[in-house]
Protein backbone atom coordinates (compact mmCIF):
# COMPACT_ATOMS: atom_id res chain seq x y z
CA UNK A 1 0.00 0.00 0.00
CA UNK A 2 1.45 3.37 -1.03
CA UNK A 3 0.19 6.90 -0.30
CA UNK A 4 -0.73 8.68 -3.53
CA UNK A 5 -2.09 12.03 -2.40
CA UNK A 6 -4.36 13.93 -0.05
CA UNK A 7 -6.60 13.56 1.66
CA UNK A 8 -6.36 9.78 2.14
CA UNK A 9 -5.69 8.23 -1.25
CA UNK A 10 -3.65 5.01 -1.46
CA UNK A 11 -2.79 2.60 -4.23
CA UNK A 12 -2.18 -1.13 -3.85
CA UNK A 13 0.29 -3.39 -5.62
CA UNK A 14 0.27 -7.17 -5.31
CA UNK A 15 3.73 -8.43 -4.32
CA UNK A 16 3.16 -12.18 -4.22
CA UNK A 17 0.69 -14.97 -4.91
CA UNK A 18 -0.12 -18.05 -2.81
CA UNK A 19 1.79 -16.54 0.12
CA UNK A 20 -1.03 -15.23 2.28
CA UNK A 21 -1.06 -15.45 6.05
CA UNK A 22 -2.69 -18.34 7.85
CA UNK A 23 -4.33 -15.94 10.31
CA UNK A 24 -4.61 -12.21 10.90
CA UNK A 25 -2.23 -12.44 13.89
CA UNK A 26 0.50 -14.56 12.29
CA UNK A 27 2.66 -11.72 10.81
CA UNK A 28 5.57 -10.37 12.86
CA UNK A 29 7.39 -7.11 12.07
CA UNK A 30 11.11 -7.20 12.87
CA UNK A 31 13.63 -4.48 11.97
CA UNK A 32 11.71 -3.28 8.93
CA UNK A 33 10.98 -6.79 7.64
CA UNK A 34 7.93 -9.00 7.94
CA UNK A 35 7.70 -12.70 8.72
CA UNK A 36 4.55 -14.80 8.68
CA UNK A 37 3.14 -18.30 8.75
CA UNK A 38 1.19 -19.25 5.64
CA UNK A 39 -1.26 -22.05 4.86
CA UNK A 40 1.54 -24.57 4.29
CA UNK A 41 4.80 -22.62 4.49
CA UNK A 42 6.67 -19.75 6.15
CA UNK A 43 7.44 -16.46 4.40
CA UNK A 44 9.44 -13.26 4.81
CA UNK A 45 9.31 -9.85 3.14
CA UNK A 46 12.29 -7.48 2.93
CA UNK A 47 11.46 -5.79 -0.36
CA UNK A 48 10.26 -9.00 -1.98
CA UNK A 49 8.36 -12.04 -0.76
CA UNK A 50 10.60 -15.00 0.09
CA UNK A 51 9.81 -18.55 1.15
CA UNK A 52 11.77 -19.50 4.26
CA UNK A 53 13.61 -22.82 4.14
CA UNK A 54 12.18 -24.71 7.10
CA UNK A 55 13.57 -28.16 8.03
CA UNK A 56 10.67 -28.75 10.47
CA UNK A 57 7.96 -27.86 7.96
CA UNK A 58 6.43 -31.34 7.76
CA UNK A 59 6.52 -31.74 11.52
CA UNK A 60 4.45 -28.56 11.91
CA UNK A 61 1.91 -28.91 9.09
CA UNK A 62 1.47 -32.70 9.24
CA UNK A 63 0.10 -32.22 12.75
CA UNK A 64 -1.89 -29.02 12.41
CA UNK A 65 -5.57 -28.25 12.98
CA UNK A 66 -6.50 -26.21 9.91
CA UNK A 67 -10.04 -25.71 11.25
CA UNK A 68 -8.60 -23.69 14.15
CA UNK A 69 -5.93 -21.87 12.13
CA UNK A 70 -7.28 -18.39 12.98
CA UNK A 71 -5.92 -18.96 16.50
CA UNK A 72 -2.32 -18.90 15.20
CA UNK A 73 -0.39 -15.88 16.44
CA UNK A 74 3.21 -14.70 16.32
CA UNK A 75 5.39 -13.62 19.23
CA UNK A 76 8.84 -12.06 19.34
CA UNK A 77 11.84 -12.32 21.65
CA UNK A 78 14.08 -9.64 20.15
CA UNK A 79 16.86 -10.31 22.68
CA UNK A 80 17.42 -13.75 21.14
CA UNK A 81 16.49 -12.84 17.52
CA UNK A 82 13.50 -15.18 17.67
CA UNK A 83 10.01 -15.27 16.20
CA UNK A 84 7.59 -17.77 17.70
CA UNK A 85 4.39 -19.02 16.09
CA UNK A 86 1.88 -20.62 18.45
CA UNK A 87 -0.62 -22.97 16.79
CA UNK A 88 -3.16 -25.73 17.55
CA UNK A 89 -2.02 -29.24 16.65
CA UNK A 90 -4.30 -31.81 15.05
CA UNK A 91 -6.80 -33.09 17.60
CA UNK A 92 -6.56 -29.90 19.66
CA UNK A 93 -9.01 -27.01 19.47
CA UNK A 94 -6.67 -24.66 21.37
CA UNK A 95 -3.08 -23.54 20.90
CA UNK A 96 -0.73 -26.18 22.28
CA UNK A 97 2.37 -26.11 20.02
CA UNK A 98 4.97 -23.62 18.85
CA UNK A 99 7.64 -23.29 16.18
CA UNK A 100 10.57 -20.86 16.57
CA UNK A 101 12.61 -19.18 13.85
CA UNK A 102 15.92 -17.46 14.64
CA UNK A 103 16.22 -14.96 11.79
CA UNK A 104 19.91 -14.21 12.44
CA UNK A 105 21.26 -17.77 12.74
CA UNK A 106 18.55 -19.21 10.43
CA UNK A 107 17.70 -21.94 12.94
CA UNK A 108 14.36 -23.58 13.76
CA UNK A 109 13.03 -25.40 16.81
CA UNK A 110 9.67 -26.80 17.91
CA UNK A 111 7.90 -27.65 21.15
CA UNK A 112 4.67 -27.80 23.16
CA UNK A 113 3.30 -24.86 25.16
CA UNK A 114 -0.14 -23.50 25.99
CA UNK A 115 -0.08 -19.76 25.25
CA UNK A 116 -2.83 -17.50 23.94
CA UNK A 117 -1.20 -14.05 24.26
CA UNK A 118 2.32 -12.61 24.36
CA UNK A 119 4.19 -9.34 24.84
CA UNK A 120 7.93 -8.96 24.45
CA UNK A 121 10.22 -6.99 26.75
CA UNK A 122 10.22 -3.19 26.61
CA UNK A 123 7.46 -2.14 28.94
CA UNK A 124 8.16 -5.20 31.08
CA UNK A 125 11.47 -6.64 32.26
CA UNK A 126 10.69 -10.07 30.82
CA UNK A 127 8.40 -11.24 28.02
CA UNK A 128 4.94 -11.96 29.38
CA UNK A 129 2.72 -14.75 28.09
CA UNK A 130 -0.66 -16.04 29.18
CA UNK A 131 -2.30 -19.44 28.77
CA UNK A 132 -5.86 -20.54 28.04
CA UNK A 133 -6.67 -20.48 31.77
CA UNK A 134 -5.77 -16.78 31.94
CA UNK A 135 -2.57 -17.25 33.97
CA UNK A 136 0.24 -14.79 33.16
CA UNK A 137 3.87 -15.92 33.12
CA UNK A 138 7.21 -14.15 33.20
CA UNK A 139 8.92 -15.86 30.25
CA UNK A 140 12.70 -16.32 29.96
CA UNK A 141 13.06 -16.01 33.73
CA UNK A 142 14.24 -18.72 36.11
CA UNK A 143 15.17 -22.33 35.40
CA UNK A 144 12.04 -24.23 36.48
CA UNK A 145 8.44 -24.62 35.32
CA UNK A 146 7.21 -22.70 38.38
CA UNK A 147 8.24 -25.35 40.95
CA UNK A 148 8.46 -28.37 38.62
CA UNK A 149 11.36 -29.46 36.46
CA UNK A 150 11.55 -27.86 33.03
CA UNK A 151 12.68 -30.48 30.54
CA UNK A 152 15.22 -28.78 28.29
CA UNK A 153 16.84 -30.55 25.36
CA UNK A 154 19.02 -30.09 22.30
CA UNK A 155 18.43 -32.81 19.72
CA UNK A 156 19.90 -33.22 16.26
CA UNK A 157 18.27 -34.81 13.25
CA UNK A 158 19.76 -38.04 11.95
CA UNK A 159 23.13 -37.31 10.34
CA UNK A 160 25.42 -39.54 8.25
CA UNK A 161 28.43 -41.15 9.86
CA UNK A 162 30.54 -40.41 6.77
CA UNK A 163 30.35 -37.94 3.91
CA UNK A 164 27.90 -39.92 1.78
CA UNK A 165 26.29 -42.18 4.37
CA UNK A 166 27.37 -45.29 2.45
CA UNK A 167 29.53 -46.99 5.08
CA UNK A 168 28.76 -48.58 8.42
CA UNK A 169 30.49 -46.50 11.09
CA UNK A 170 31.64 -47.91 14.42
CA UNK A 171 31.36 -45.15 17.02
CA UNK A 172 32.82 -45.63 20.49
CA UNK A 173 33.47 -42.24 22.07
CA UNK A 174 31.88 -38.83 22.62
CA UNK A 175 33.84 -35.87 24.00
CA UNK A 176 31.24 -33.51 25.48
CA UNK A 177 31.59 -29.74 25.46
CA UNK A 178 29.25 -28.40 28.12
CA UNK A 179 29.23 -25.74 30.78
CA UNK A 180 27.04 -25.61 33.87
CA UNK A 181 25.33 -22.79 35.70
CA UNK A 182 23.08 -24.18 38.41
CA UNK A 183 22.93 -27.93 38.94
CA UNK A 184 25.59 -30.49 38.18
CA UNK A 185 24.27 -33.08 35.74
CA UNK A 186 22.85 -33.31 32.23
CA UNK A 187 22.09 -36.44 30.18
CA UNK A 188 23.24 -37.64 26.76
CA UNK A 189 21.54 -40.16 24.49
CA UNK A 190 22.65 -41.53 21.11
CA UNK A 191 20.49 -43.30 18.51
CA UNK A 192 21.83 -45.13 15.46
CA UNK A 193 20.36 -46.68 12.31
CA UNK A 194 21.82 -48.85 9.57
CA UNK A 195 19.02 -48.04 7.11
CA UNK A 196 16.57 -45.10 6.96
CA UNK A 197 13.57 -47.35 7.66
CA UNK A 198 15.41 -49.53 10.18
CA UNK A 199 14.57 -49.55 13.88
CA UNK A 200 16.63 -47.30 16.12
CA UNK A 201 19.30 -48.57 18.49
CA UNK A 202 19.52 -46.37 21.59
CA UNK A 203 22.57 -45.93 23.78
CA UNK A 204 22.13 -44.14 27.09
CA UNK A 205 21.10 -41.93 28.63
CA UNK A 206 24.52 -41.23 30.12
CA UNK A 207 25.13 -38.65 32.82
CA UNK A 208 27.50 -35.77 32.12
CA UNK A 209 28.99 -33.63 34.88
CA UNK A 210 31.60 -30.89 34.85
CA UNK A 211 34.29 -33.56 35.40
CA UNK A 212 33.16 -35.81 32.50
CA UNK A 213 35.94 -35.78 29.91
CA UNK A 214 34.54 -38.50 27.63
CA UNK A 215 31.80 -41.09 27.26
CA UNK A 216 32.69 -44.61 26.08
CA UNK A 217 30.18 -46.87 24.35
CA UNK A 218 29.91 -49.12 21.28
CA UNK A 219 27.42 -48.67 18.45
CA UNK A 220 27.29 -49.14 14.69
CA UNK A 221 25.20 -47.47 12.00
CA UNK A 222 25.09 -45.34 8.89
CA UNK A 223 23.23 -42.49 10.58
CA UNK A 224 23.15 -41.15 14.12
CA UNK A 225 21.11 -38.80 16.29
CA UNK A 226 22.35 -37.05 19.45
CA UNK A 227 20.30 -35.63 22.29
CA UNK A 228 21.40 -33.66 25.37
CA UNK A 229 18.75 -32.95 27.99
CA UNK A 230 17.88 -32.30 31.63
CA UNK A 231 14.70 -33.25 33.50
CA UNK A 232 15.57 -32.08 37.01
CA UNK A 233 14.87 -28.83 38.85
CA UNK A 234 17.40 -26.03 39.31
CA UNK A 235 19.66 -26.89 36.37
CA UNK A 236 21.12 -24.51 33.77
CA UNK A 237 23.64 -25.49 31.13
CA UNK A 238 25.11 -24.57 27.78
CA UNK A 239 26.21 -26.82 24.92
CA UNK A 240 29.32 -26.20 22.84
CA UNK A 241 30.81 -28.21 19.97
CA UNK A 242 31.03 -31.88 20.90
CA UNK A 243 33.32 -34.37 19.15
CA UNK A 244 32.93 -38.06 18.41
CA UNK A 245 35.30 -40.89 17.54
CA UNK A 246 34.31 -43.34 14.84
CA UNK A 247 35.69 -45.34 11.94
CA UNK A 248 34.41 -47.31 8.94
CA UNK A 249 33.50 -50.85 9.96
CA UNK A 250 31.71 -53.98 8.81
CA UNK A 251 28.23 -55.15 9.76
CA UNK A 252 29.46 -57.35 12.62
Amino acid sequence: MQFVGPPFTFTFQQLGEASGTISKNSPAMIEGGAFWMGINNFYAYDGSVKTLKCPVLNRVFDSFNQVQREKVFSAEIIEFNEIWWFYPSSGSTEVDKYVIYNYVDNLWSVGSLDRTAWHDTGIFTFPIGSNSAGTAFNQENGVNDVTSAMTASVETGFFSGDENGDNIIFMNKIIPDTSFGEGTTIKFQLKSKRYPNDSEITKGPYSITSSTNKLNFRTRGRSFQCKWYTDETDVTWRLGTCRAQGQADGTR
